[in-house]
């Protein structure tokens, strides 16, 4: 895109940010689904739903998470992978395999415990989730997800 296109976006993004507002329509996604390979396409079982959002939308979230990463991965456990960038459930896999063998090694037992959380996000405590974000993300950032009815303090971040 050109210039005036990034310009009128920075300008935009930035006032969507100060008042802590995002389009409505932005938020609602349209669902298709698609079938699955090799599976019998007369069966409701055999596809799977994708969201499509809007592209501004995931833009939006983009540059938001670019500013606010650095200070999310100073937070986290070393040892969590989800949702982070280079870091996947493989790299989980195999240290946990790799600790299970040393301690085979040792002559040592090894147990674990898997947790399905499954439409964990459905299900989180979301005042709590938010609570535990605004002690370390910056209010902006806490606002633009709680979309609160009233916009508190003005926010000093602008997109260059």
């Amino acid at each position: 895109m050109g210039p005036q296109v990034r310009n009128w976006l920075a300008k935009f993004f930035s006032c969507l940010l100060t008042e802590h507002r995002v389009p409505r329509v932005w938020r609602q996604a349209k669902v298709i689904a698609l079938p699955k390979p090799g599976k019998d396409i007369s069966l409701a079982a055999s596809y799977r739903p994708i969201s499509l959002l809007s592209v501004c939308f995931k833009l939006l979230e983009r540059i938001i998470l670019r500013r606010i990463a650095p200070t999310v991965d100073a937070v986290l456990s070393p040892s969590q992978a989800g949702f982070r960038q280079g870091r996947s459930t493989s790299d989980q896999v195999c240290a946990l395999t790799t600790f299970t063998e040393n301690g085979f090694q040792q002559g040592l037992k090894t147990g674990a415990v898997f947790v399905d959380l499954m439409a964990a996000f459905d299900t989180v405590w979301h005042t709590g989730l938010l609570s535990k974000a605004s002690k370390f993300l910056p209010r902006w950032a806490v606002d633009m997800v709680a979309v609160p009815a009233k916009p508190s303090v003005q926010s000093p971040w602008v997109i260059r």
